[in-house]
């Protein structure tokens, strides 16, 4: 129930910054499989067959494909930490104005310090909830997906 009142603060982020991070973070993802088929090619093509022709192609693929695998790594985490940012400025701000129409007997009971220790720490712990477990699920279960996909075809190949 609580962390459904969370999401609420990553409604105004969604689109596009929230679907193109988990864009990047899919596409991210979906390129692991990639790696491992382009060293089996250089394996069979270019040191068993020995097909010279072969192996600058396939470095070429290997290099544009870490080349975009960082682009789109950054892409996700740049606007992971985007979004980090924002909510913790919505939260700060709406604790802010929280605090300022409390009644003075709840301020003198409470140490100041102790209010501001939860208007900085708290929202930030709350940041990484929102976005790290966000981030986090989708990782894993594309995760799962890739390597359930792989599992099957290693079965169906024996």
């Amino acid at each position: 129930k609580t962390y459904v009142r969370l999401l609420h603060f990553l409604r105004p982020y969604l689109w596009p910054y929230f679907f193109v991070a988990t864009a990047c973070l899919l596409l991210f993802s979906a390129t692991d499989a990639a790696i491992p088929f382009l060293v089996r090619d250089m394996v069979d093509n270019v040191f068993v067959n020995e097909d010279r022709g072969k192996l600058v192609i396939i470095v070429v693929l290997i290099l544009a494909l870490f080349t975009f695998r960082a682009f789109i790594n950054f892409g996700q985490g740049y606007l992971t930490a985007y979004i980090g940012l924002h909510i913790v400025r919505d939260l700060r701000q709406r604790l802010c104005e929280k605090l300022q129409w409390l009644s003075l007997s709840f301020l003198h009971q409470h140490p100041t310090g102790t209010l501001l220790s939860r208007v900085t720490s708290d929202v930030t712990q709350v940041r990484g909830a929102l976005t790290g477990a966000v981030t986090s699920i989708a990782r894993n279960s594309t995760s799962i997906a890739a390597t359930r996909s792989r599992a099957s075809r290693t079965t169906r190949r024996s």
